[in-house]
């Protein structure tokens, strides 16, 4: 089933921890890119969602390590112009891939 969008565009909010964090970013160029890390579900606070892991697209910042725990409010649209790192572009399209509108450790 994956998951479902409510009207206001936000339609997931979850607590997961970091099970592969992303890479470092290439220096900036033409397009922006984004940091893309994979996420085991602890709990889903707003929304559903059905699977044990997601992959979650974020704008360079603060690096997450493995092990992290985090508040994630989720976007299933990314930025346009964006272009997400994937190092694992096949489970990404099974688990699908989201945006970080915002995030808090836990």
């Amino acid at each position: 089933m994956g998951a479902t969008v409510d009207s206001s565009g936000t339609f997931l909010v979850v607590d997961a921890e970091v099970v592969a964090a992303a890479g470092a970013l290439p220096p900036p160029g033409f397009t922006r890119a984004l940091q893309v890390d994979r996420y085991r579900v602890l709990r889903v606070l707003e929304g559903e969602y059905d699977r044990e892991e997601l992959f979650a697209a974020r704008d360079a910042g603060e690096p997450f390590a493995i092990g992290d725990r985090l508040r994630l409010t989720l976007s299933t649209e990314l930025p346009e112009g964006a272009t997400p790192l994937l190092e694992d572009p096949v489970a990404a399209s099974v688990l699908g891939l989201f945006f970080v509108v915002a995030s808090e450790r836990i």
